[in-house]
């Protein structure tokens, strides 16, 4: 979920075999480097995501983290009209991920979800087709399971 600058963790769940990424319910991500934190951004308002992008700090993570706040704002843009944000090696070098803004019923962005791979066993070219329909459907169905009808 948003929480000013950050993605807060509000729930995780991993294979038997995690990867190195210290991402736990609790833990904070950076809006401008985690696929998460993209998505967010890119329900947002134009010029509400490129006030934030351009007064937070971003500062490189890994060797792969885009920081430029122009470049981070053409990513943004992107996840805009694709409908997802993804991140190669942003948060940490060897994973990739990518996320979906969960809305309320209303249609207001409140959260998003995402997966995780490691990055010696799916190539981004191959996550999109795979991992995504899930997603888009888990992103889908979360807002009748978060907000039942009255």
């Amino acid at each position: 979920m948003l929480l000013d600058d950050e993605v807060a963790i509000v729930a995780r769940a991993t294979a038997r075999r995690s990867f190195g990424l210290a991402v736990a319910v609790g833990s904070r991500l950076p809006l401008y480097c985690s696929a998460q934190g993209r998505a967010l951004l890119a329900c947002m308002p134009p010029e509400e995501a490129e006030l934030r992008v351009r007064r937070m700090a971003r500062p490189a993570l890994p060797s792969r983290t885009v920081c430029a706040a122009d470049a981070v704002l053409a990513l943004v843009a992107r996840g805009r009209e694709d409908g997802f944000s993804s991140c190669d090696g942003g948060m940490e070098l060897g994973v990739r991920s990518m996320a979906v803004p969960v809305t309320d019923r209303a249609g207001t962005p409140v959260a998003a979800i995402g997966i995780a791979v490691r990055a010696e066993h799916m190539e981004m070219r191959e996550l999109r087709p795979v991992m995504l329909p899930p997603l888009r459907q888990a992103g889908m169905t979360l807002p009748a399971q978060i907000y039942p009808e009255e």
